[in-house]
């Protein structure tokens, strides 16, 4: 299973941060996708689910500049 994440600029709430986790666990992707930007994107780095492959994406329109 593959999930993916983006969240706003302003980074998650701890109520946030747990529920990621928690569904993290679950789950238990073999892969974790997320966005590539300041706030909640680069708080979703951290791998926590340690056997997911963790995979940052930069968007499109700056790559393609």
């Amino acid at each position: 299973m593959r999930i993916g994440f983006t969240g706003c600029r302003d980074g998650m709430t701890e109520q946030q941060k747990q529920t990621l986790i928690e569904v993290l666990q679950e789950y238990r992707p073999a892969e974790f996708h997320h966005g590539d930007c300041i706030g909640a994107d680069a708080e979703a780095r951290w791998p926590p689910a340690p056997e997911a492959v963790v995979i940052g994406l930069a968007h499109l329109y700056y790559i393609w500049r």
